[in-house]
């Protein structure tokens, strides 16, 4: 039998298990699983600190009060003005679905779409947050804190009133602290996410994406009644610590992707559409070389 042209035998190794291949992805595979399992541990935490300490309604609202008093000496008590502002308009609808999606459907989206697009950014966005998780549940535990919308002070639900999620059903609460109103993890999350997906992207429209959704959730959050203005700002000093975290660890190989992909986006904006299914260090590679042609 004559042996196969060597172009043929290429082709053939291939296809069905070629070892390259196979090890490529059993690597991917390996790597996802990983990263999940990491996730899976950091939320059987949170659980778990929820049940060890999930606190009462009375030392809920008694702490809402006294974050209600702190705003008041300091003039930021601005959440019924702005929810009152809003009232009656499709932005509101619009903010409560914001609120919903925020640490479910966008979270992991965006987490998956970092990860796919650069990976010292991913690493980065990973060690911010579970790094903010981390120092956020003591605080739960030892200073459960009701929203405005429980706290008596004429703030509606604005949420379980325009869409089908009742936050204070029992099916709800078993899925979430009812209590958990400071730190704002809603818009410490969403500020880290939208710094890691500016700093990954490689289109315009991501990157502003990334831009926005952190003033965007900031304001949601407060509109729909779930959290403080002081809420937001212990969040995103959380945030902030565990940022600092990440970038002691990955900081300079993350924010050096950022730059380089933002320098080859502003050279040939066309190219960003093709570049977001790179992924991690060959990534980054393909675009310093793609910078060292020009």
């Amino acid at each position: 039998m004559r042996p196969l042209p060597p172009c043929l035998e290429r082709g053939a190794g291939a296809g069905v298990g070629a070892p390259g291949w196979g090890a490529g992805a059993r690597r991917r595979l390996a790597g996802w699983r990983g990263e999940a399992l990491l996730f899976g541990l950091a939320l059987i935490a949170y659980q778990g600190a929820r049940a060890v300490g999930r606190g009462s309604l009375a030392d809920a609202l008694d702490h809402a009060h006294q974050v209600i008093a702190a705003e008041r000496a300091l003039g930021v008590d601005l959440e019924g003005p702005v929810q009152a502002a809003l009232v009656g308009t499709p932005w509101l609808s619009a903010l409560d679905w914001i609120y919903l999606a925020a640490q479910s459907v966008v979270l992991a989206g965006g987490i998956v779409l970092v990860y796919r697009a650069s990976r010292p950014v991913y690493r980065l966005l990973r060690t911010t947050l579970l790094t903010t998780w981390m120092l956020a549940l003591p605080v739960y535990v030892l200073y459960a804190t009701a929203p405005p919308r429980l706290a008596g002070l004429g703030i509606a639900d604005t949420v379980s009133a325009s869409t089908p999620i009742a936050l204070s059903s029992g099916s709800t609460t078993a899925l979430f602290n009812p209590y958990a109103a400071v730190p704002s993890l809603h818009a410490g999350f969403a500020l880290a996410l939208g710094v890691a997906v500016f700093l990954s992207a490689r289109s315009r429209a991501l990157a502003v994406a990334g831009a926005l959704w952190g003033p965007l959730v900031i304001v949601a959050v407060v509109a729909t009644g779930n959290h403080f203005l002081i809420d937001v700002a212990a969040g995103l000093v959380l945030t902030g610590v565990g940022f600092g975290v990440g970038l002691l660890l990955r900081g300079r190989q993350a924010l050096s992707g950022g730059r380089q992909g933002r320098r080859l986006l502003r050279a040939d904006p066309t190219r960003g559409g093709s570049m977001i299914h790179a992924r991690g260090p060959a990534s980054d590679r393909a675009l310093a070389a793609g910078e060292g042609r020009r």
